[in-house]
C-alpha cells in the first residue's frame, strides 16, 4: 500500500518542478496524499497497539486550521451535493494536542458527515470548558438507529453505503490515545451528532 503513495507523491513533486501543476490545488493533492499515507499507518496501529498504548506527540496547534482543511477536502464531494460545510470554532483557540491523531479524528467524521447526508449541512463547532474542548461534527443525514450506535465506535463495522467501518473505529481509537472521550447522538430522521472531548493539554 505504500508503494503506490510514495510513487504519486514523487510524480507530483515532478509535475510541481515542470510547472504542470500549482497551488492552492498541488497543496490539496499534496495534503491529501500525506492524509492517505498516514490512513496507512493508522490501519497498521490498529493492529500493532491496544487505544491507551498509541504513541502520542503533542504540540501547540490551532485546531481551526486543522477543521479548515478537512471540510476544504471535502468541498468537491459537498458540492456535488449541495452540501454547505461550516464551522463554528474560535479561531484562537490553542491546544497541545497530538496534530496526526486529531486529524485522524476529524478528518473520518467529516468525511463519515459528507458521505452519508445527501442534502443540508454538516458543521463542525467547538464548545470550550475550562480544562477540555468539546468538538462536534453534525449532519443533517438520515441519522442512526439506536440498536446501531452503541457498536459503531468500538468494532469495525461495514458502513450501509459500502464503506469499511474503519474510520469511526480510528476516531475512537485516536481519542482515547489523547485522553479524551467519544460519542454519538442521533435520531432517525433528524441528523446526527458525533462529539469528542478532549484536555487542553
Amino acid at each position: 500500500m505504500r508503494t503506490p503513495l510514495s510513487t504519486l507523491i514523487m510524480q507530483l513533486h515532478l509535475l510541481e518542478r515542470q510547472g504542470q501543476i500549482t497551488p492552492p490545488l498541488s497543496d490539496q493533492i499534496q495534503r491529501n496524499l500525506k492524509r492517505l499515507s498516514y490512513m496507512v499507518d493508522s490501519v497498521m496501529r490498529l493492529e500493532r497497539f491496544k487505544p491507551h498504548e498509541l504513541p502520542v506527540r503533542p504540540q501547540l496547534i490551532y485546531p481551526a486550521r486543522l477543521i479548515d482543511q478537512a471540510l476544504d477536502d471535502r468541498q468537491a464531494d459537498a458540492h456535488q451535493k449541495a452540501l454547505r460545510l461550516e464551522a463554528d470554532v474560535n479561531r484562537a483557540l490553542e491546544m497541545e494536542i497530538d496534530p496526526n491523531l486529531f486529524v485522524d479524528v476529524m478528518g473520518n467524521l467529516v468525511e463519515n458527515a459528507v458521505k452519508y447526508t445527501s442534502s443540508g449541512f454538516v458543521r463542525v463547532e467547538a464548545e470550550e470548558e475550562h480544562e477540555s474542548v468539546i468538538f462536534k461534527v453534525k449532519d443533517s443525514g438520515p441519522g442512526i438507529a439506536p440498536d446501531r450506535q452503541a457498536g459503531l465506535l468500538g468494532t469495525v463495522q461495514p458502513g450501509p453505503q459500502s464503506g469499511a467501518g474503519i474510520g469511526l473505529h480510528v476516531a475512537y481509537r485516536a481519542v482515547t490515545a489523547m485522553g479524551g472521550r467519544i460519542g454519538i447522538d442521533s435520531t432517525p430522521g433528524h441528523g446526527t451528532t458525533v462529539w469528542f472531548r478532549l484536555p487542553r493539554r
